[in-house]
């Protein structure tokens, strides 16, 4: 209700740490009601949604930090032109924020 629209899929990905990643891809969406948006809810430690424009190069790349208790939303005309992904993040934990260490750096999303 919040998001104004009717959501009628769910896929949930359990990041345990940093070494888990999913590669550069764009969502599936056969069973993607036209109209409704494709929801990314994060819980847990802060990763970074790494964005790219179809036909670009890897430079013209985009990060967007996912924290916690947050939500990225896109419509089907952004995920036929984007690809996304989450990246390995092989960081010492000393070098990494408060955030990024919740939960021992466990998110689901």
């Amino acid at each position: 209700r919040r998001l104004g629209v009717d959501l009628n899929h769910a896929l949930i990905q359990h990041y345990r740490d940093g070494s888990d990643f999913i590669g550069e891809h764009s969502d599936k969406t056969l069973d993607v009601v036209p109209g409704s948006l494709i929801v990314n809810f994060t819980v847990g430690a802060t990763r970074h949604l790494r964005l790219r424009k179809k036909g670009e190069s890897a430079d013209a790349a985009q990060r967007v930090p996912l924290s916690h208790n947050s939500a990225f939303l896109f419509d089907l005309e952004s995920n036929a032109k984007w690809v996304h992904e989450i990246r390995p993040d092989q960081r010492p934990d000393t070098t990494k924020c408060a955030d990024e260490l919740r939960e021992g750096g466990a998110r689901i999303s």
